[in-house]
Parts: structure tokens; sequence; C-alpha cells
């Protein structure tokens, strides 16, 4: 059924526009210290992830340098990320950030760097399961 929609030129844009702000939402939820969804927004994650693995990536990354301070900035666990400093400017303000303008916030759920850390890792391991890291 969503590949129908796909194809249809006004379906798509429509489709396009929901499936940003309900990622969005998923990673504001996954990202907070709301520990009963936690579980279940990594699975919607996952599973957004399979129709648009950027997207979801780099909400996520853009949650977590949202919220580390400047000079505190390293790459997220777990993964081969290169330091944000050298692909872009830091936004000028909090209104800017990727996650701020797909309604990730507009919920009320509160950022938790702890969660943001353990979302990068459950994602990266389901993935790419077969990845050793030595």
């Amino acid at each position: 059924m969503i590949s129908d929609l796909a194809r249809n030129k006004r379906s798509s844009t429509a489709l396009e526009i929901v499936l940003k702000k309900v990622s969005g939402l998923v990673v504001g939820i996954a990202c907070s210290s709301v520990a009963g969804l936690h579980d279940a927004s990594i699975n919607a994650l996952h599973g957004l992830a399979s129709m648009d693995p950027d997207l979801i990536w780099l909400l996520v990354a853009d949650v977590y340098y949202s919220v580390k301070k400047e000079g505190e900035v390293t790459p997220p666990p777990g993964s081969d990320f290169p330091e944000l400093s050298r692909l872009l400017r830091p936004p000028q303000k909090d209104k800017y950030y990727l996650y701020v303008q797909y309604g990730g916030q507009s919920y009320g759920f509160g950022i938790n760097l702890a969660s943001v850390e353990k979302v990068f890792l459950k994602l990266h391991s389901l993935a790419f399961p077969d990845q050793l890291y030595l």
C-alpha cells in the first residue's frame, strides 16, 4: 500500500510530509526520559529506518548534537560519524535543528542524553547486526 502511495505524485508529497512528522515525533519519544515507551519507539524507528534510513539517522544525530554543549561534542557511541563541526556550522537558534523542525520537540518530551546514546547503540546493533568492533 505504501509503495502505491509513493508512486502517485500527489500522494507521495503528502506521504513524505507525514513520514517526516511521524519520524520527528518517534525520535522525540525515543530520546526522551519516558522509559515506558522506549522499546516501542526504538522498534518504530527501526521500521521507519527501513523506509528512509537517512532521515532517521540524521534526526537522531541532530538530537544528539543539539543536546551536547559546545566543546564537548564527540562522535555518538558505536558509530563512525565524522565530527559534526567538520560538516556543518551549528545552528544559530534551537528552532533551526532538524529535529525541532520535524515536530519532535513540540509534544513536550524532554531530551535525555543517556536515552539518545541508547538509541544510537540500539539502532546501530539493529542496522548492522553482524558488524564487530575490536
